[in-house]
């Protein structure tokens, strides 16, 4: 019941892994970046939430609509995309350091989910890539 689910990419508890879960083996810098994209989608989200509950608790009021819905909705967003585009960075300059292109660091932050989905990808989670 608790084991991780097959679209899983990012940490889950090392217990309920499905057996050739890679994350352990990712550079530390890309567990990052893929932990701060999966907070990033959850203070989205949480944005969306709060814009559609003010909009509906306020939609009445003497006070501008904008005014009520921008300024919470900047306040739950904008951390969490300050610390995805900061994470992101540190992953790109470690992969450049190991010599991937741009484009196979942004397909990681994607794909190696586990071994063998990622057998088949140019970019392989291995454990020489360190931690």
């Amino acid at each position: 019941m608790l084991k991780q689910p097959s679209v899983w990419m990012g940490w889950y508890p090392t217990r309920f892994r499905r057996k050739g879960d890679v994350w352990s083996r990712l550079p530390s810098a890309l567990r990052t970046a893929r932990t701060a994209l999966g907070w990033a989608i959850v203070g989205g989200s949480a944005s969306v939430l709060i814009v559609v509950i003010l909009g509906l608790a306020f939609r009445n009021s003497l006070i501008p609509l904008p005014t009520v819905l921008i300024a919470p909705a900047l306040a739950v967003t904008l951390p969490f995309a300050v610390v995805l585009l900061v994470a992101s960075d540190r992953w790109k300059k470690a992969a450049r350091d190991r010599g991937l292109s741009l484009e196979v660091a942004m397909q990681a932050m994607r794909i190696a989910k586990c071994a063998r989905c990622s057998r088949g990808s140019s970019m392989q989670a291995s454990s020489s890539w360190g931690a």
